[in-house]
């Protein structure tokens, strides 16, 4: 039977300072040997502009285009999406190194069910 746990990541902004708050609760817990939290993976960025610009529309639309079709080759990728192979291949680089894109025996894929962005606007 397929495991019905969905992979998912959320994108969202944070300031280090919450980010460490997160880590210190989650260290008291194992301290007092209380069960961790259920995991939880994202990917948090220090503000809005700085998430557009490491997720740009076209590094969108490859994420779409590879959770939708899954993996291939970054050139079968690039003549999907009708775009050069170089700047494909530089996309793909970067969304590999924020763990959004993973390099697989059959090309490059989404490891991820879900991929949900959370922007948050605050005064």
């Amino acid at each position: 039977m397929k495991d019905r746990t969905q992979r998912r990541v959320a994108l969202r902004t944070s300031t280090l300072a919450a980010e460490g708050a997160a880590f210190r609760r989650a260290w008291k817990r194992a301290e007092k040997g209380l069960a961790p939290e259920e995991p939880r993976r994202h990917l948090s960025f220090a503000d809005i502009p700085a998430m557009m610009k490491a997720l740009t529309p076209k590094r969108w639309t490859l994420l779409e285009t590879l959770r939708r079709e899954g993996a291939m080759s970054i050139a079968a990728l690039a003549r999907r999406l009708g775009r050069d192979y170089k700047n494909v291949h530089a996309d793909v680089a970067a969304l590999i190194g924020y763990g959004l894109v993973q390099r697989m025996p059959s090309g490059v894929d989404v490891p991820f069910d879900l991929i949900q962005a959370e922007l948050s606007l605050v005064a």
